[in-house]
């Protein structure tokens, strides 16, 4: 992803499992509508950076967000929900690997998501989320 993304209100977006989306650093995946990326055990969606040097973008979501079995990877990717706290984006199953940044997850649900291999100390924010089940391995 070279540009900016954004997906209105009332738009869904369904991305496929197995689907790898490269987003270049200082871009971004802004929804006001809904994304839901489902993967599967064994055909991940993974949200990585377009080449091994430098960061990565960003995704900012809406309170209607849903990953399952997706892999958030590389600096600079963050997922920050900016809008009221009713429900929460949910992770679910999820990967969070490889940062050497800042994570922030506001207003996020996790459920059985790992964090691994990011370096210490990473600025981790948590602000009103909630986590069920969730690992963490650095």
């Amino acid at each position: 992803m070279t540009d900016n993304f954004a997906i209105p209100a009332g738009v869904k977006l369904k991305i496929k499992p197995g689907t790898i989306i490269k987003i270049k650093y200082g871009k971004l995946i802004s929804s006001a509508g809904m994304i839901i990326a489902i993967g599967k055990p064994d055909s991940m969606i993974i949200f990585t950076k377009p080449d091994l040097d430098g960061f990565g973008g960003g995704i900012q979501c809406s309170k209607f967000d849903q990953f399952e079995y997706n892999i958030i990877e590389f600096n600079g990717i963050s997922v920050a929900q900016s809008w009221a706290p009713t429900d929460g984006t949910y992770l679910s199953n999820c990967i969070i690997r490889n940062f050497n940044s800042g994570i922030n997850f506001d207003h996020i649900v996790f459920k059985k998501s790992n964090f691994i291999s990011n370096v210490i100390p990473v600025n981790m924010r948590f602000y009103q989320a909630t986590a069920y089940n969730r690992k963490i391995t650095n």
